[in-house]
């Protein structure tokens, strides 16, 4: 098949130190999901510290729905020294939200203590949606109707427009 030759044909132009990133990230729309988390594995074996490929594997750990394997990941970001303060607030946002996905009540509930309560003056639009979300996967009301609030209040949020078909004067 078309899509597989240049596949093969792109590994052959990539950076041997790139090789496994770049397989992972690749094997992921062809729905091969073991072979991507095999080359993850192997890409971080060959750069521990590369924070693109601890990102990009936790990320896909939690969109397959491996939701301790996906916190482990996004822990190792966080500890890492050479980690920016962006890449930190982003692995500790999708750290909360892998906690607050998590079927295991009080694993769940601990990701509402790891987001803001109130926000910041400075709170950015997607600091604002994940703590929406966090708040919103919680089992109790009081935290969903917070999270409603949250998404109604937002100035980012897209705001239905509402058209009448009958006659306007």
């Amino acid at each position: 098949d078309e899509a597989t030759k240049t596949f093969e044909r792109a590994k052959e132009k990539v950076k041997k130190a790139d090789m496994a990133y770049f397989i992972a990230v690749c094997q992921i729309p062809f729905g091969e999901s073991t072979k991507a988390i095999e080359a993850f594995k192997q890409a971080r074996t060959e750069s521990p510290n590369d924070v693109r490929i601890l990102l990009a594997e936790a990320d896909y750990l939690l969109q397959l729905g491996r939701l301790a394997d996906a916190r482990a990941g996004f822990e190792r970001v966080l500890k890492l020294a050479s980690a920016s303060k962006e890449e930190k607030g982003f692995a500790r946002q999708r750290f909360a939200q892998a906690m607050a996905a998590d079927p295991d009540y009080a694993i769940s509930k601990e990701a509402v203590k790891l987001i803001a309560t109130a926000p910041s003056g400075n709170e950015s639009p997607a600091e604002r949606r994940a703590r929406a979300a966090i708040l919103g996967m919680q089992k109790d009301r009081p935290s969903k109707l917070a999270a409603i609030k949250l998404f109604e209040e937002s100035k980012d949020a897209p705001r239905p427009t509402y058209t009448s078909s009958l006659p306007q004067p």
